[in-house]
């Protein structure tokens, strides 16, 4: 996860009833409250988005040089 940054922005989001009890549910199990979860979740999506970027260079390259 990112470091401790000064959070000077805010994001207004609506959620349905359903997606809401997600939310809480999982804030729940992680002891944790809704905000840190969404920062969680936004960084937990990056950093795997950031790695999947990265692999799939990786491949790129190798069957690249499979192919030479």
């Amino acid at each position: 996860m990112t470091k401790s940054l000064k959070r000077i922005h805010q994001v207004k989001v609506s959620l349905s009833q359903e997606e809401l009890e997600s939310l809480d549910k999982i804030a729940e199990s992680m002891s944790s409250n809704r905000s840190t979860v969404m920062r969680y979740l936004l960084n937990t999506y990056c950093l795997r988005r950031k790695q999947l970027e990265e692999t799939y260079k990786e491949n790129l390259i190798t069957n690249s040089m499979e192919e030479d």
